[in-house]
């Protein structure tokens, strides 16, 4: 989340991080390079907050490994440029 909402609460080197992945895959559109970003959030059955049991705001849904994974294999079918 932190690549596409900077907040108060999330350390400013991750947060800078993020948006510069970001930024490196926007930036490499139209050069002929394909790329796609996934940017899952939080994921409820592993990472930081399954191992931790933080609970998430009730406005977030986590995704799944496997929301992810198919994100993933979703990016690698296309050509057209996608940030997910």
């Amino acid at each position: 989340m932190a690549g596409k909402l900077a907040t108060a609460g999330t350390g400013p080197l991750y947060t800078a991080t993020k948006w510069g992945l970001r930024g490196l895959g926007l930036g490499l559109r139209g050069t002929g390079v394909g790329v796609s970003t996934i940017f899952p959030g939080p994921i409820s059955d592993a990472g930081m907050f399954a191992a931790t049991g933080v609970p998430l705001p009730s406005s977030i849904r986590p995704n799944t490994q496997l929301d992810v994974a198919r994100a993933i294999v979703d990016a690698s079918r296309t050509t057209e440029p996608r940030s997910t």
